[in-house]
């Protein structure tokens, strides 16, 4: 179990490093085909090319992005 919260903690921080640095092509290559991202105010994103068009989107105009991370431990 503390294996797996790990990885799972590792997971996620790389994925924030990834859209911190708005790299598009590493945030898609740690995702599945058909993975679906929420978003708060957004409706789910599904599938790499909707979630490459909404991060190209925000990048290009927002500026910096970010997501604050809150990692608990549910036994």
């Amino acid at each position: 179990m503390e294996e797996n919260l790990r990885i799972a903690r590792s997971l996620v921080f790389k994925f924030n490093e990834l859209v911190q640095a708005q790299d598009i092509d590493g945030i898609l290559d740690a995702l599945s085909a058909e993975a679906t991202i929420q978003v708060p105010e957004y409706t789910p994103i599904t599938g790499k090319d909707t979630i490459r068009e909404f991060y190209e989107t925000r990048f290009n105009t927002k500026g910096s992005f970010r997501f604050d991370l809150a990692i608990t431990d549910e036994r």
